[in-house]
């Protein structure tokens, strides 16, 4: 059978949302669309179990009972995959059923890469749908992008080129691996796989309507965030011991979204040997995002003002993120920049409303 997009899922021990996910691609009943579910938890025969109540062979089902780090899992899936383009999403994310369609599009254009961040679901009932420019279909430069990324203290975003969350042609995937042995040089993945990403093309689409649902649950972030968010790296289940010998003495040595993303593009930039971007990176503007989402966090506090080089600036930056950061809160809440709805309790009901919401291209 030969698929136009596998939809890849490495999993560990979070079969609550694995299970909906894997419903929601059975309803789609679409040939062309493929599940890879990369199975890397302690017990699988809950899933196992599950699976006998499907009947379809477009869902691919591999297990490990290995050892692996997050991205080490991810890889595995992302290798498993048969169709010509890939969407590695978490198990709590999800896709709209137009996703096929939009593949279509990008092979007919020969993009090798698009990304979709319109759509965002808080598992729990909320949906978030964010209004769009006129253009529905931008193409994007990577270099710029990257850029800003680095202006930005590494603080990743949807519109940045990427494997994770995103769609990708699985040759250049292939490519890529062979190149550098790995996809993802360093942890969290998202934003090793975006650096990867943004110097393996030059050029991206951006679908600026539902295509990828961004999903948010406890388990987000590996399950950091269900147990507040910031850990010792010791504590985090999800990298090794490299890792944390490695971790870069410019960073705050606390695992949390900011300074996670911080030492992993400094290791991925390494990596690379792209370390001219590392001297463009606003480390303040970074460090004081760690406080702006978690301000209850003393430790977070003390060590971001510890490591701040400018500690004016860093000031500075942190007063201007912290009224961004309500401004931006207060302008969703009342939709000014987007359409919101509450009460979908799962993955299939918010992908519902994206489509019944849809306001995108038909590409026929």
């Amino acid at each position: 059978m030969s698929y136009l997009v596998s939809v890849v899922v490495p999993t560990k021990n979070r079969y609550k949302y694995l299970k909906y996910l894997i419903k929601l691609i059975d309803n789609f009943q679409l040939p062309e669309l493929e599940l890879v579910i990369q199975d890397n938890s302690d017990d699988n025969a809950e899933m196992l179990d599950y699976l006998k109540g499907f009947d379809n062979p477009c869902i691919k089902y591999f297990y490990s009972s290995d050892k692996l780090t997050m991205s080490g899992n991810a890889e595995r899936g992302i290798m498993n995959a048969s169709g010509e383009y890939v969407c590695y999403i978490g198990d709590d994310d999800g896709v709209c059923r137009n996703i096929v369609s939009c593949v279509r599009w990008m092979k007919e254009k020969e993009l090798k890469v698009a990304v979709s961040g319109a759509a965002w679901f808080v598992w729990g009932g909320k949906i978030r749908i964010y209004h769009v420019k006129s253009r529905m279909i931008e193409i994007l430069n990577s270099e710029k992008k990257r850029k800003e990324l680095a202006r930005k203290g590494m603080v990743l975003n949807k519109t940045m080129p990427n494997i994770y969350q995103s769609i990708v042609e699985r040759q250049l995937l292939i490519d890529l691996y062979k190149k550098h042995g790995t996809l993802f040089p360093s942890v969290p993945p998202d934003i090793a796989g975006s650096l990867v990403m943004s110097y393996a093309v030059k050029e991206y689409a951006s679908f600026n309507f539902p295509v990828i649902i961004i999903g948010s649950s406890a388990m987000t972030g590996g399950g950091v965030v269900k147990r507040g968010g910031v850990l010792p790296l010791e504590d985090v289940p999800f990298i090794s011991q490299k890792d944390i010998e490695i971790w870069d003495k410019r960073v705050p040595p606390l695992w949390c979204g900011n300074y996670a993303w911080l030492n992993s593009a400094i290791k991925t930039l390494e990596f690379l040997n792209h370390q001219e971007l590392i001297k463009d990176i606003d480390f303040e503007y970074g460090l004081a995002g760690a406080i702006v989402h978690r301000p209850k966090k003393k430790e977070l506090w003390r060590l971001s003002f510890k490591f701040a080089r400018r500690k004016v600036y860093f000031c500075f930056i942190l007063t201007l993120r912290f009224i961004n950061y309500w401004i931006e809160k207060i302008s969703f809440n009342i939709g000014f920049n987007t359409k919101n709805s509450f009460g979908k309790k799962d993955i299939i009901e918010a992908e519902t409303f994206f489509i019944e919401n849809y306001n995108g291209p038909s590409f026929q």
